[in-house]
């Protein structure tokens, strides 16, 4: 039996994380596993120091086109087209060992590249318009629809009996008949699949998963010292 005076002992409990955390937790579940890493995948240098293609329409004047060499480079040394205009189209082509993503099935379908979107796989199943060599914003008869950020254009460049896969990030615009490329990347290793970088959450999106995060870490918290307050009775 316990004494009158002697104070009733409460039950241990372990120890709850800290705020930090809970912190830690929430807002690494959200960001850092949309990191992706693959030592294989190679940057494509857009900008002044590397192919210089940056820009409204990649600096080209209403009516011309450039062609880029060695482009990205491999043994096949392909030649990226880029036209402002060039006989009623606007976009991007090749010659045979470069190859972008169109899409089927759609009226001049060598004429509308297909857009792909963050986290999608570009491999040997997407269609490439090897006969027509074309894939194009605009034509005389069809314009593709507006292209917004994050989205990705999809090429395969042809080495022999190997493909290298990789994507250009692009924008288009139908009210400008403005296309820009963004960034670009590709996958080394030949016959490789190669993925779209994963899109980022919003910034709105990340301070509701902080938030979430530290009401989730406060209220432990709090259940923690709640419990550690309240006296447990000792049986007789």
């Amino acid at each position: 039996m316990t004494s009158r005076h002697s104070r009733p002992r409460r039950t241990r409990h372990p120890r709850h994380p800290n705020l930090r955390a809970y912190l830690a937790v929430g807002m690494g579940a959200s960001v850092l596993g949309t990191v992706e890493s693959d030592g294989a995948i190679v940057s494509i240098d857009l900008g002044p120091s590397g192919f210089n293609v940056l820009g409204a329409n990649a600096g080209i004047s209403s009516g011309g086109y450039r062609n880029v060499a060695n482009f990205p480079i491999s043994n096949g040394s392909p030649v990226l087209v880029l036209s402002n205009g060039f006989y009623g189209w606007v976009g991007v082509s090749g010659n045979p060992k470069f190859n972008v993503a169109y899409t089927p099935g759609v009226p001049n379908s060598y004429a509308s590249p297909k857009k792909f979107v963050g986290g999608q796989t570009i491999d040997g199943s997407s269609s490439f318009n090897f006969a027509q060599n074309i894939a194009n914003f605009k034509v005389t008869s069809y314009v593709a629809p507006d292209w917004g950020p994050g989205s990705y254009l999809g090429f395969q460049v042809k080495d022999g009996s190997d493909s290298y896969y990789g994507y250009l990030e692009a924008t288009w615009s139908t009210s400008t008949n403005t296309f820009e490329l963004l960034s670009g990347a590709y996958e080394s290793t030949p016959n490789t699949p190669i993925t779209t970088p994963a899109a980022l959450p919003e910034p709105s999106t990340i301070a509701l998963t902080g938030i979430g995060a530290l009401a989730v870490g406060a209220g432990a918290i709090r259940r923690s010292r709640k419990a550690r307050r309240e006296p447990v009775a000792e049986a007789v």
